[in-house]
């Protein structure tokens, strides 16, 4: 079975029409000043100072001292501790999470003009009981900071994985985005609408000599703007907050592409992917709550063969990291092209139906040292489109090629089984 041109068109068009992003645009994927900015992948290794840190970057482009109220969230997306910090006028300040989930350090600032931080800021370092409960809580641990129950997946390695995001607010607070009076339609609550925040993001490891960075996701405010200005809005924290759009948050999109390389032994591509969890509440350990359903991922190599990797790369999380090159992860048969995701839910859930923002970046590392992180490509956000892909020509039981082999592995001309078109002769890697 052979794929027509107009589908190889199709895939063409999808991988090279993405949206032009508009600067300060609302519900357009730009790095302007935001009201609130997520961090949508960490992973910290708390003890050992050598291994991978994470450290975030914050800063407030307005004259005016603003107070910014860190949350971090676990790989399953629920809350487990929150923190505020002062930043004076065009002030930046520096959030060491690997410091944080290492030794309970803090960042430090004062409490300035807000008069509810008296007493809060600076903050004292976590207590060895706090600590041990947040590190368990990001670990897929039994956590005292959640009555003992577990919040996150369990990888066996000790590593403290989630997000984190940051809102500007009017006053220090316990609360986390969701609680009541966290967020009241037009700013009135302690979430503020003010879009004056900026930030970055960097990952290292000391001991293997790598570094990769990028902007932290900026997310605008206004409650003007007729997608994020009320009730039935799908924003950035409504599901949260059962679709009220009291945040007044743009959202993320839920398409996105990005290219990959895992030629040979040279390159290594991760995929770092957020996906919107909705409400989620600590859960008894064993016992997580169920996955987050995706809609559709495909690769494309350099000569548009589509290949489906549905069931390889599964995305249940709502932050994870996936190593591309890993077969048995993703399930890529190609060693370089494009990746489609297609992280809309596979069946509606309300009160937004089949949407789901997500965002996806990918990290590149050679075998030479050299390593970066960019987000990828995003496609129109209210574009809910699944690629038609035929039965798999590598695994449909039918000698397409007329080479009298047929499927993988038999046919050299297939490199996988979820190859969607055989190879030619003149790119199956074989002397025919």
């Amino acid at each position: 079975m052979k794929i027509s041109a107009s589908l190889l068109g199709l895939a063409t068009a999808l991988l090279f029409s993405v949206s032009a992003p508009a600067p300060a645009a609302i519900n357009a994927t730009d790095d302007v000043p935001a009201a609130t900015l997520l961090l949508p992948y960490f992973d910290v290794d708390p003890a050992n100072p050598a291994g991978t840190r994470t450290v975030m970057t914050v800063g407030n482009r307005s004259a005016t001292e603003t107070l910014a109220h860190v949350t971090l969230w676990s790989d399953r997306g629920v809350p487990t501790y929150r923190f505020d910090v002062r930043l004076a006028g065009h002030g930046v300040s520096e959030i060491d999470l690997s410091a944080l989930f290492g030794s309970g350090t803090l960042p430090q600032s004062s409490a300035g003009g807000f008069a509810t931080c008296a007493g809060v800021l600076p903050p004292a370092p976590l207590d060895a009981a706090t600590l041990t409960g947040l590190r368990n809580a990001h670990s897929g641990q039994a956590s005292s900071l959640l009555g003992g129950q577990c919040a996150s997946t369990p990888q066996g390695d000790g590593h403290a994985r989630g997000y984190a995001t940051v809102d500007v607010v009017n006053a220090c607070t316990t609360l986390v985005p969701g609680d009541a009076g966290y967020f009241v339609l037009g700013g009135n609550g302690i979430a503020r609408n003010d879009n004056v925040l900026w930030g970055e993001q960097s990952s290292f490891n000391a001991a293997q000599g790598l570094a990769h960075g990028d902007a932290l996701v900026h997310i605008e405010a206004s409650a003007t703007n007729p997608a994020t200005n009320g009730a039935g809005d799908y924003t950035f924290y409504g599901r949260r907050l059962g679709g009220t759009g009291a945040d007044n948050r743009e959202i993320l999109g839920g398409n996105w592409i990005g290219r990959f390389s895992l030629q040979d032994t040279l390159f290594k591509t991760t995929a770092m992917i957020w996906r919107d969890p909705g409400n989620v509440a600590a859960f008894a350990c064993g016992s997580p709550p169920g996955d987050i359903s995706q809609r559709q991922v495909l690769v494309f190599d350099h000569q548009e063969q589509p290949a489906m990797v549905n069931n390889a790369m599964r995305l249940p999380l709502a932050t994870q990291a996936v190593d591309l090159s890993n077969p048995s992860l993703s399930g890529i048969p190609f060693a370089q092209g494009f990746v489609r995701y297609n992280l809309q839910l596979s069946s509606a859930t309300a009160p937004f139906d089949v949407a789901n923002q997500s965002h996806v970046s990918h990290v590149t590392r050679s075998i030479y040292g050299d390593s970066g992180q960019a987000t990828v490509w995003a496609e129109e956000r209210s574009f809910i489109f699944d690629i038609p892909v035929p039965i798999q020509e590598c695994n449909d039981g039918i000698d397409n090629d007329g080479d009298g082999l047929i499927d993988f592995p038999a046919d050299p001309s297939c490199v996988s089984a979820a190859l969607g078109v055989e190879n030619t002769a003149c790119s199956n890697g074989t002397d025919d």
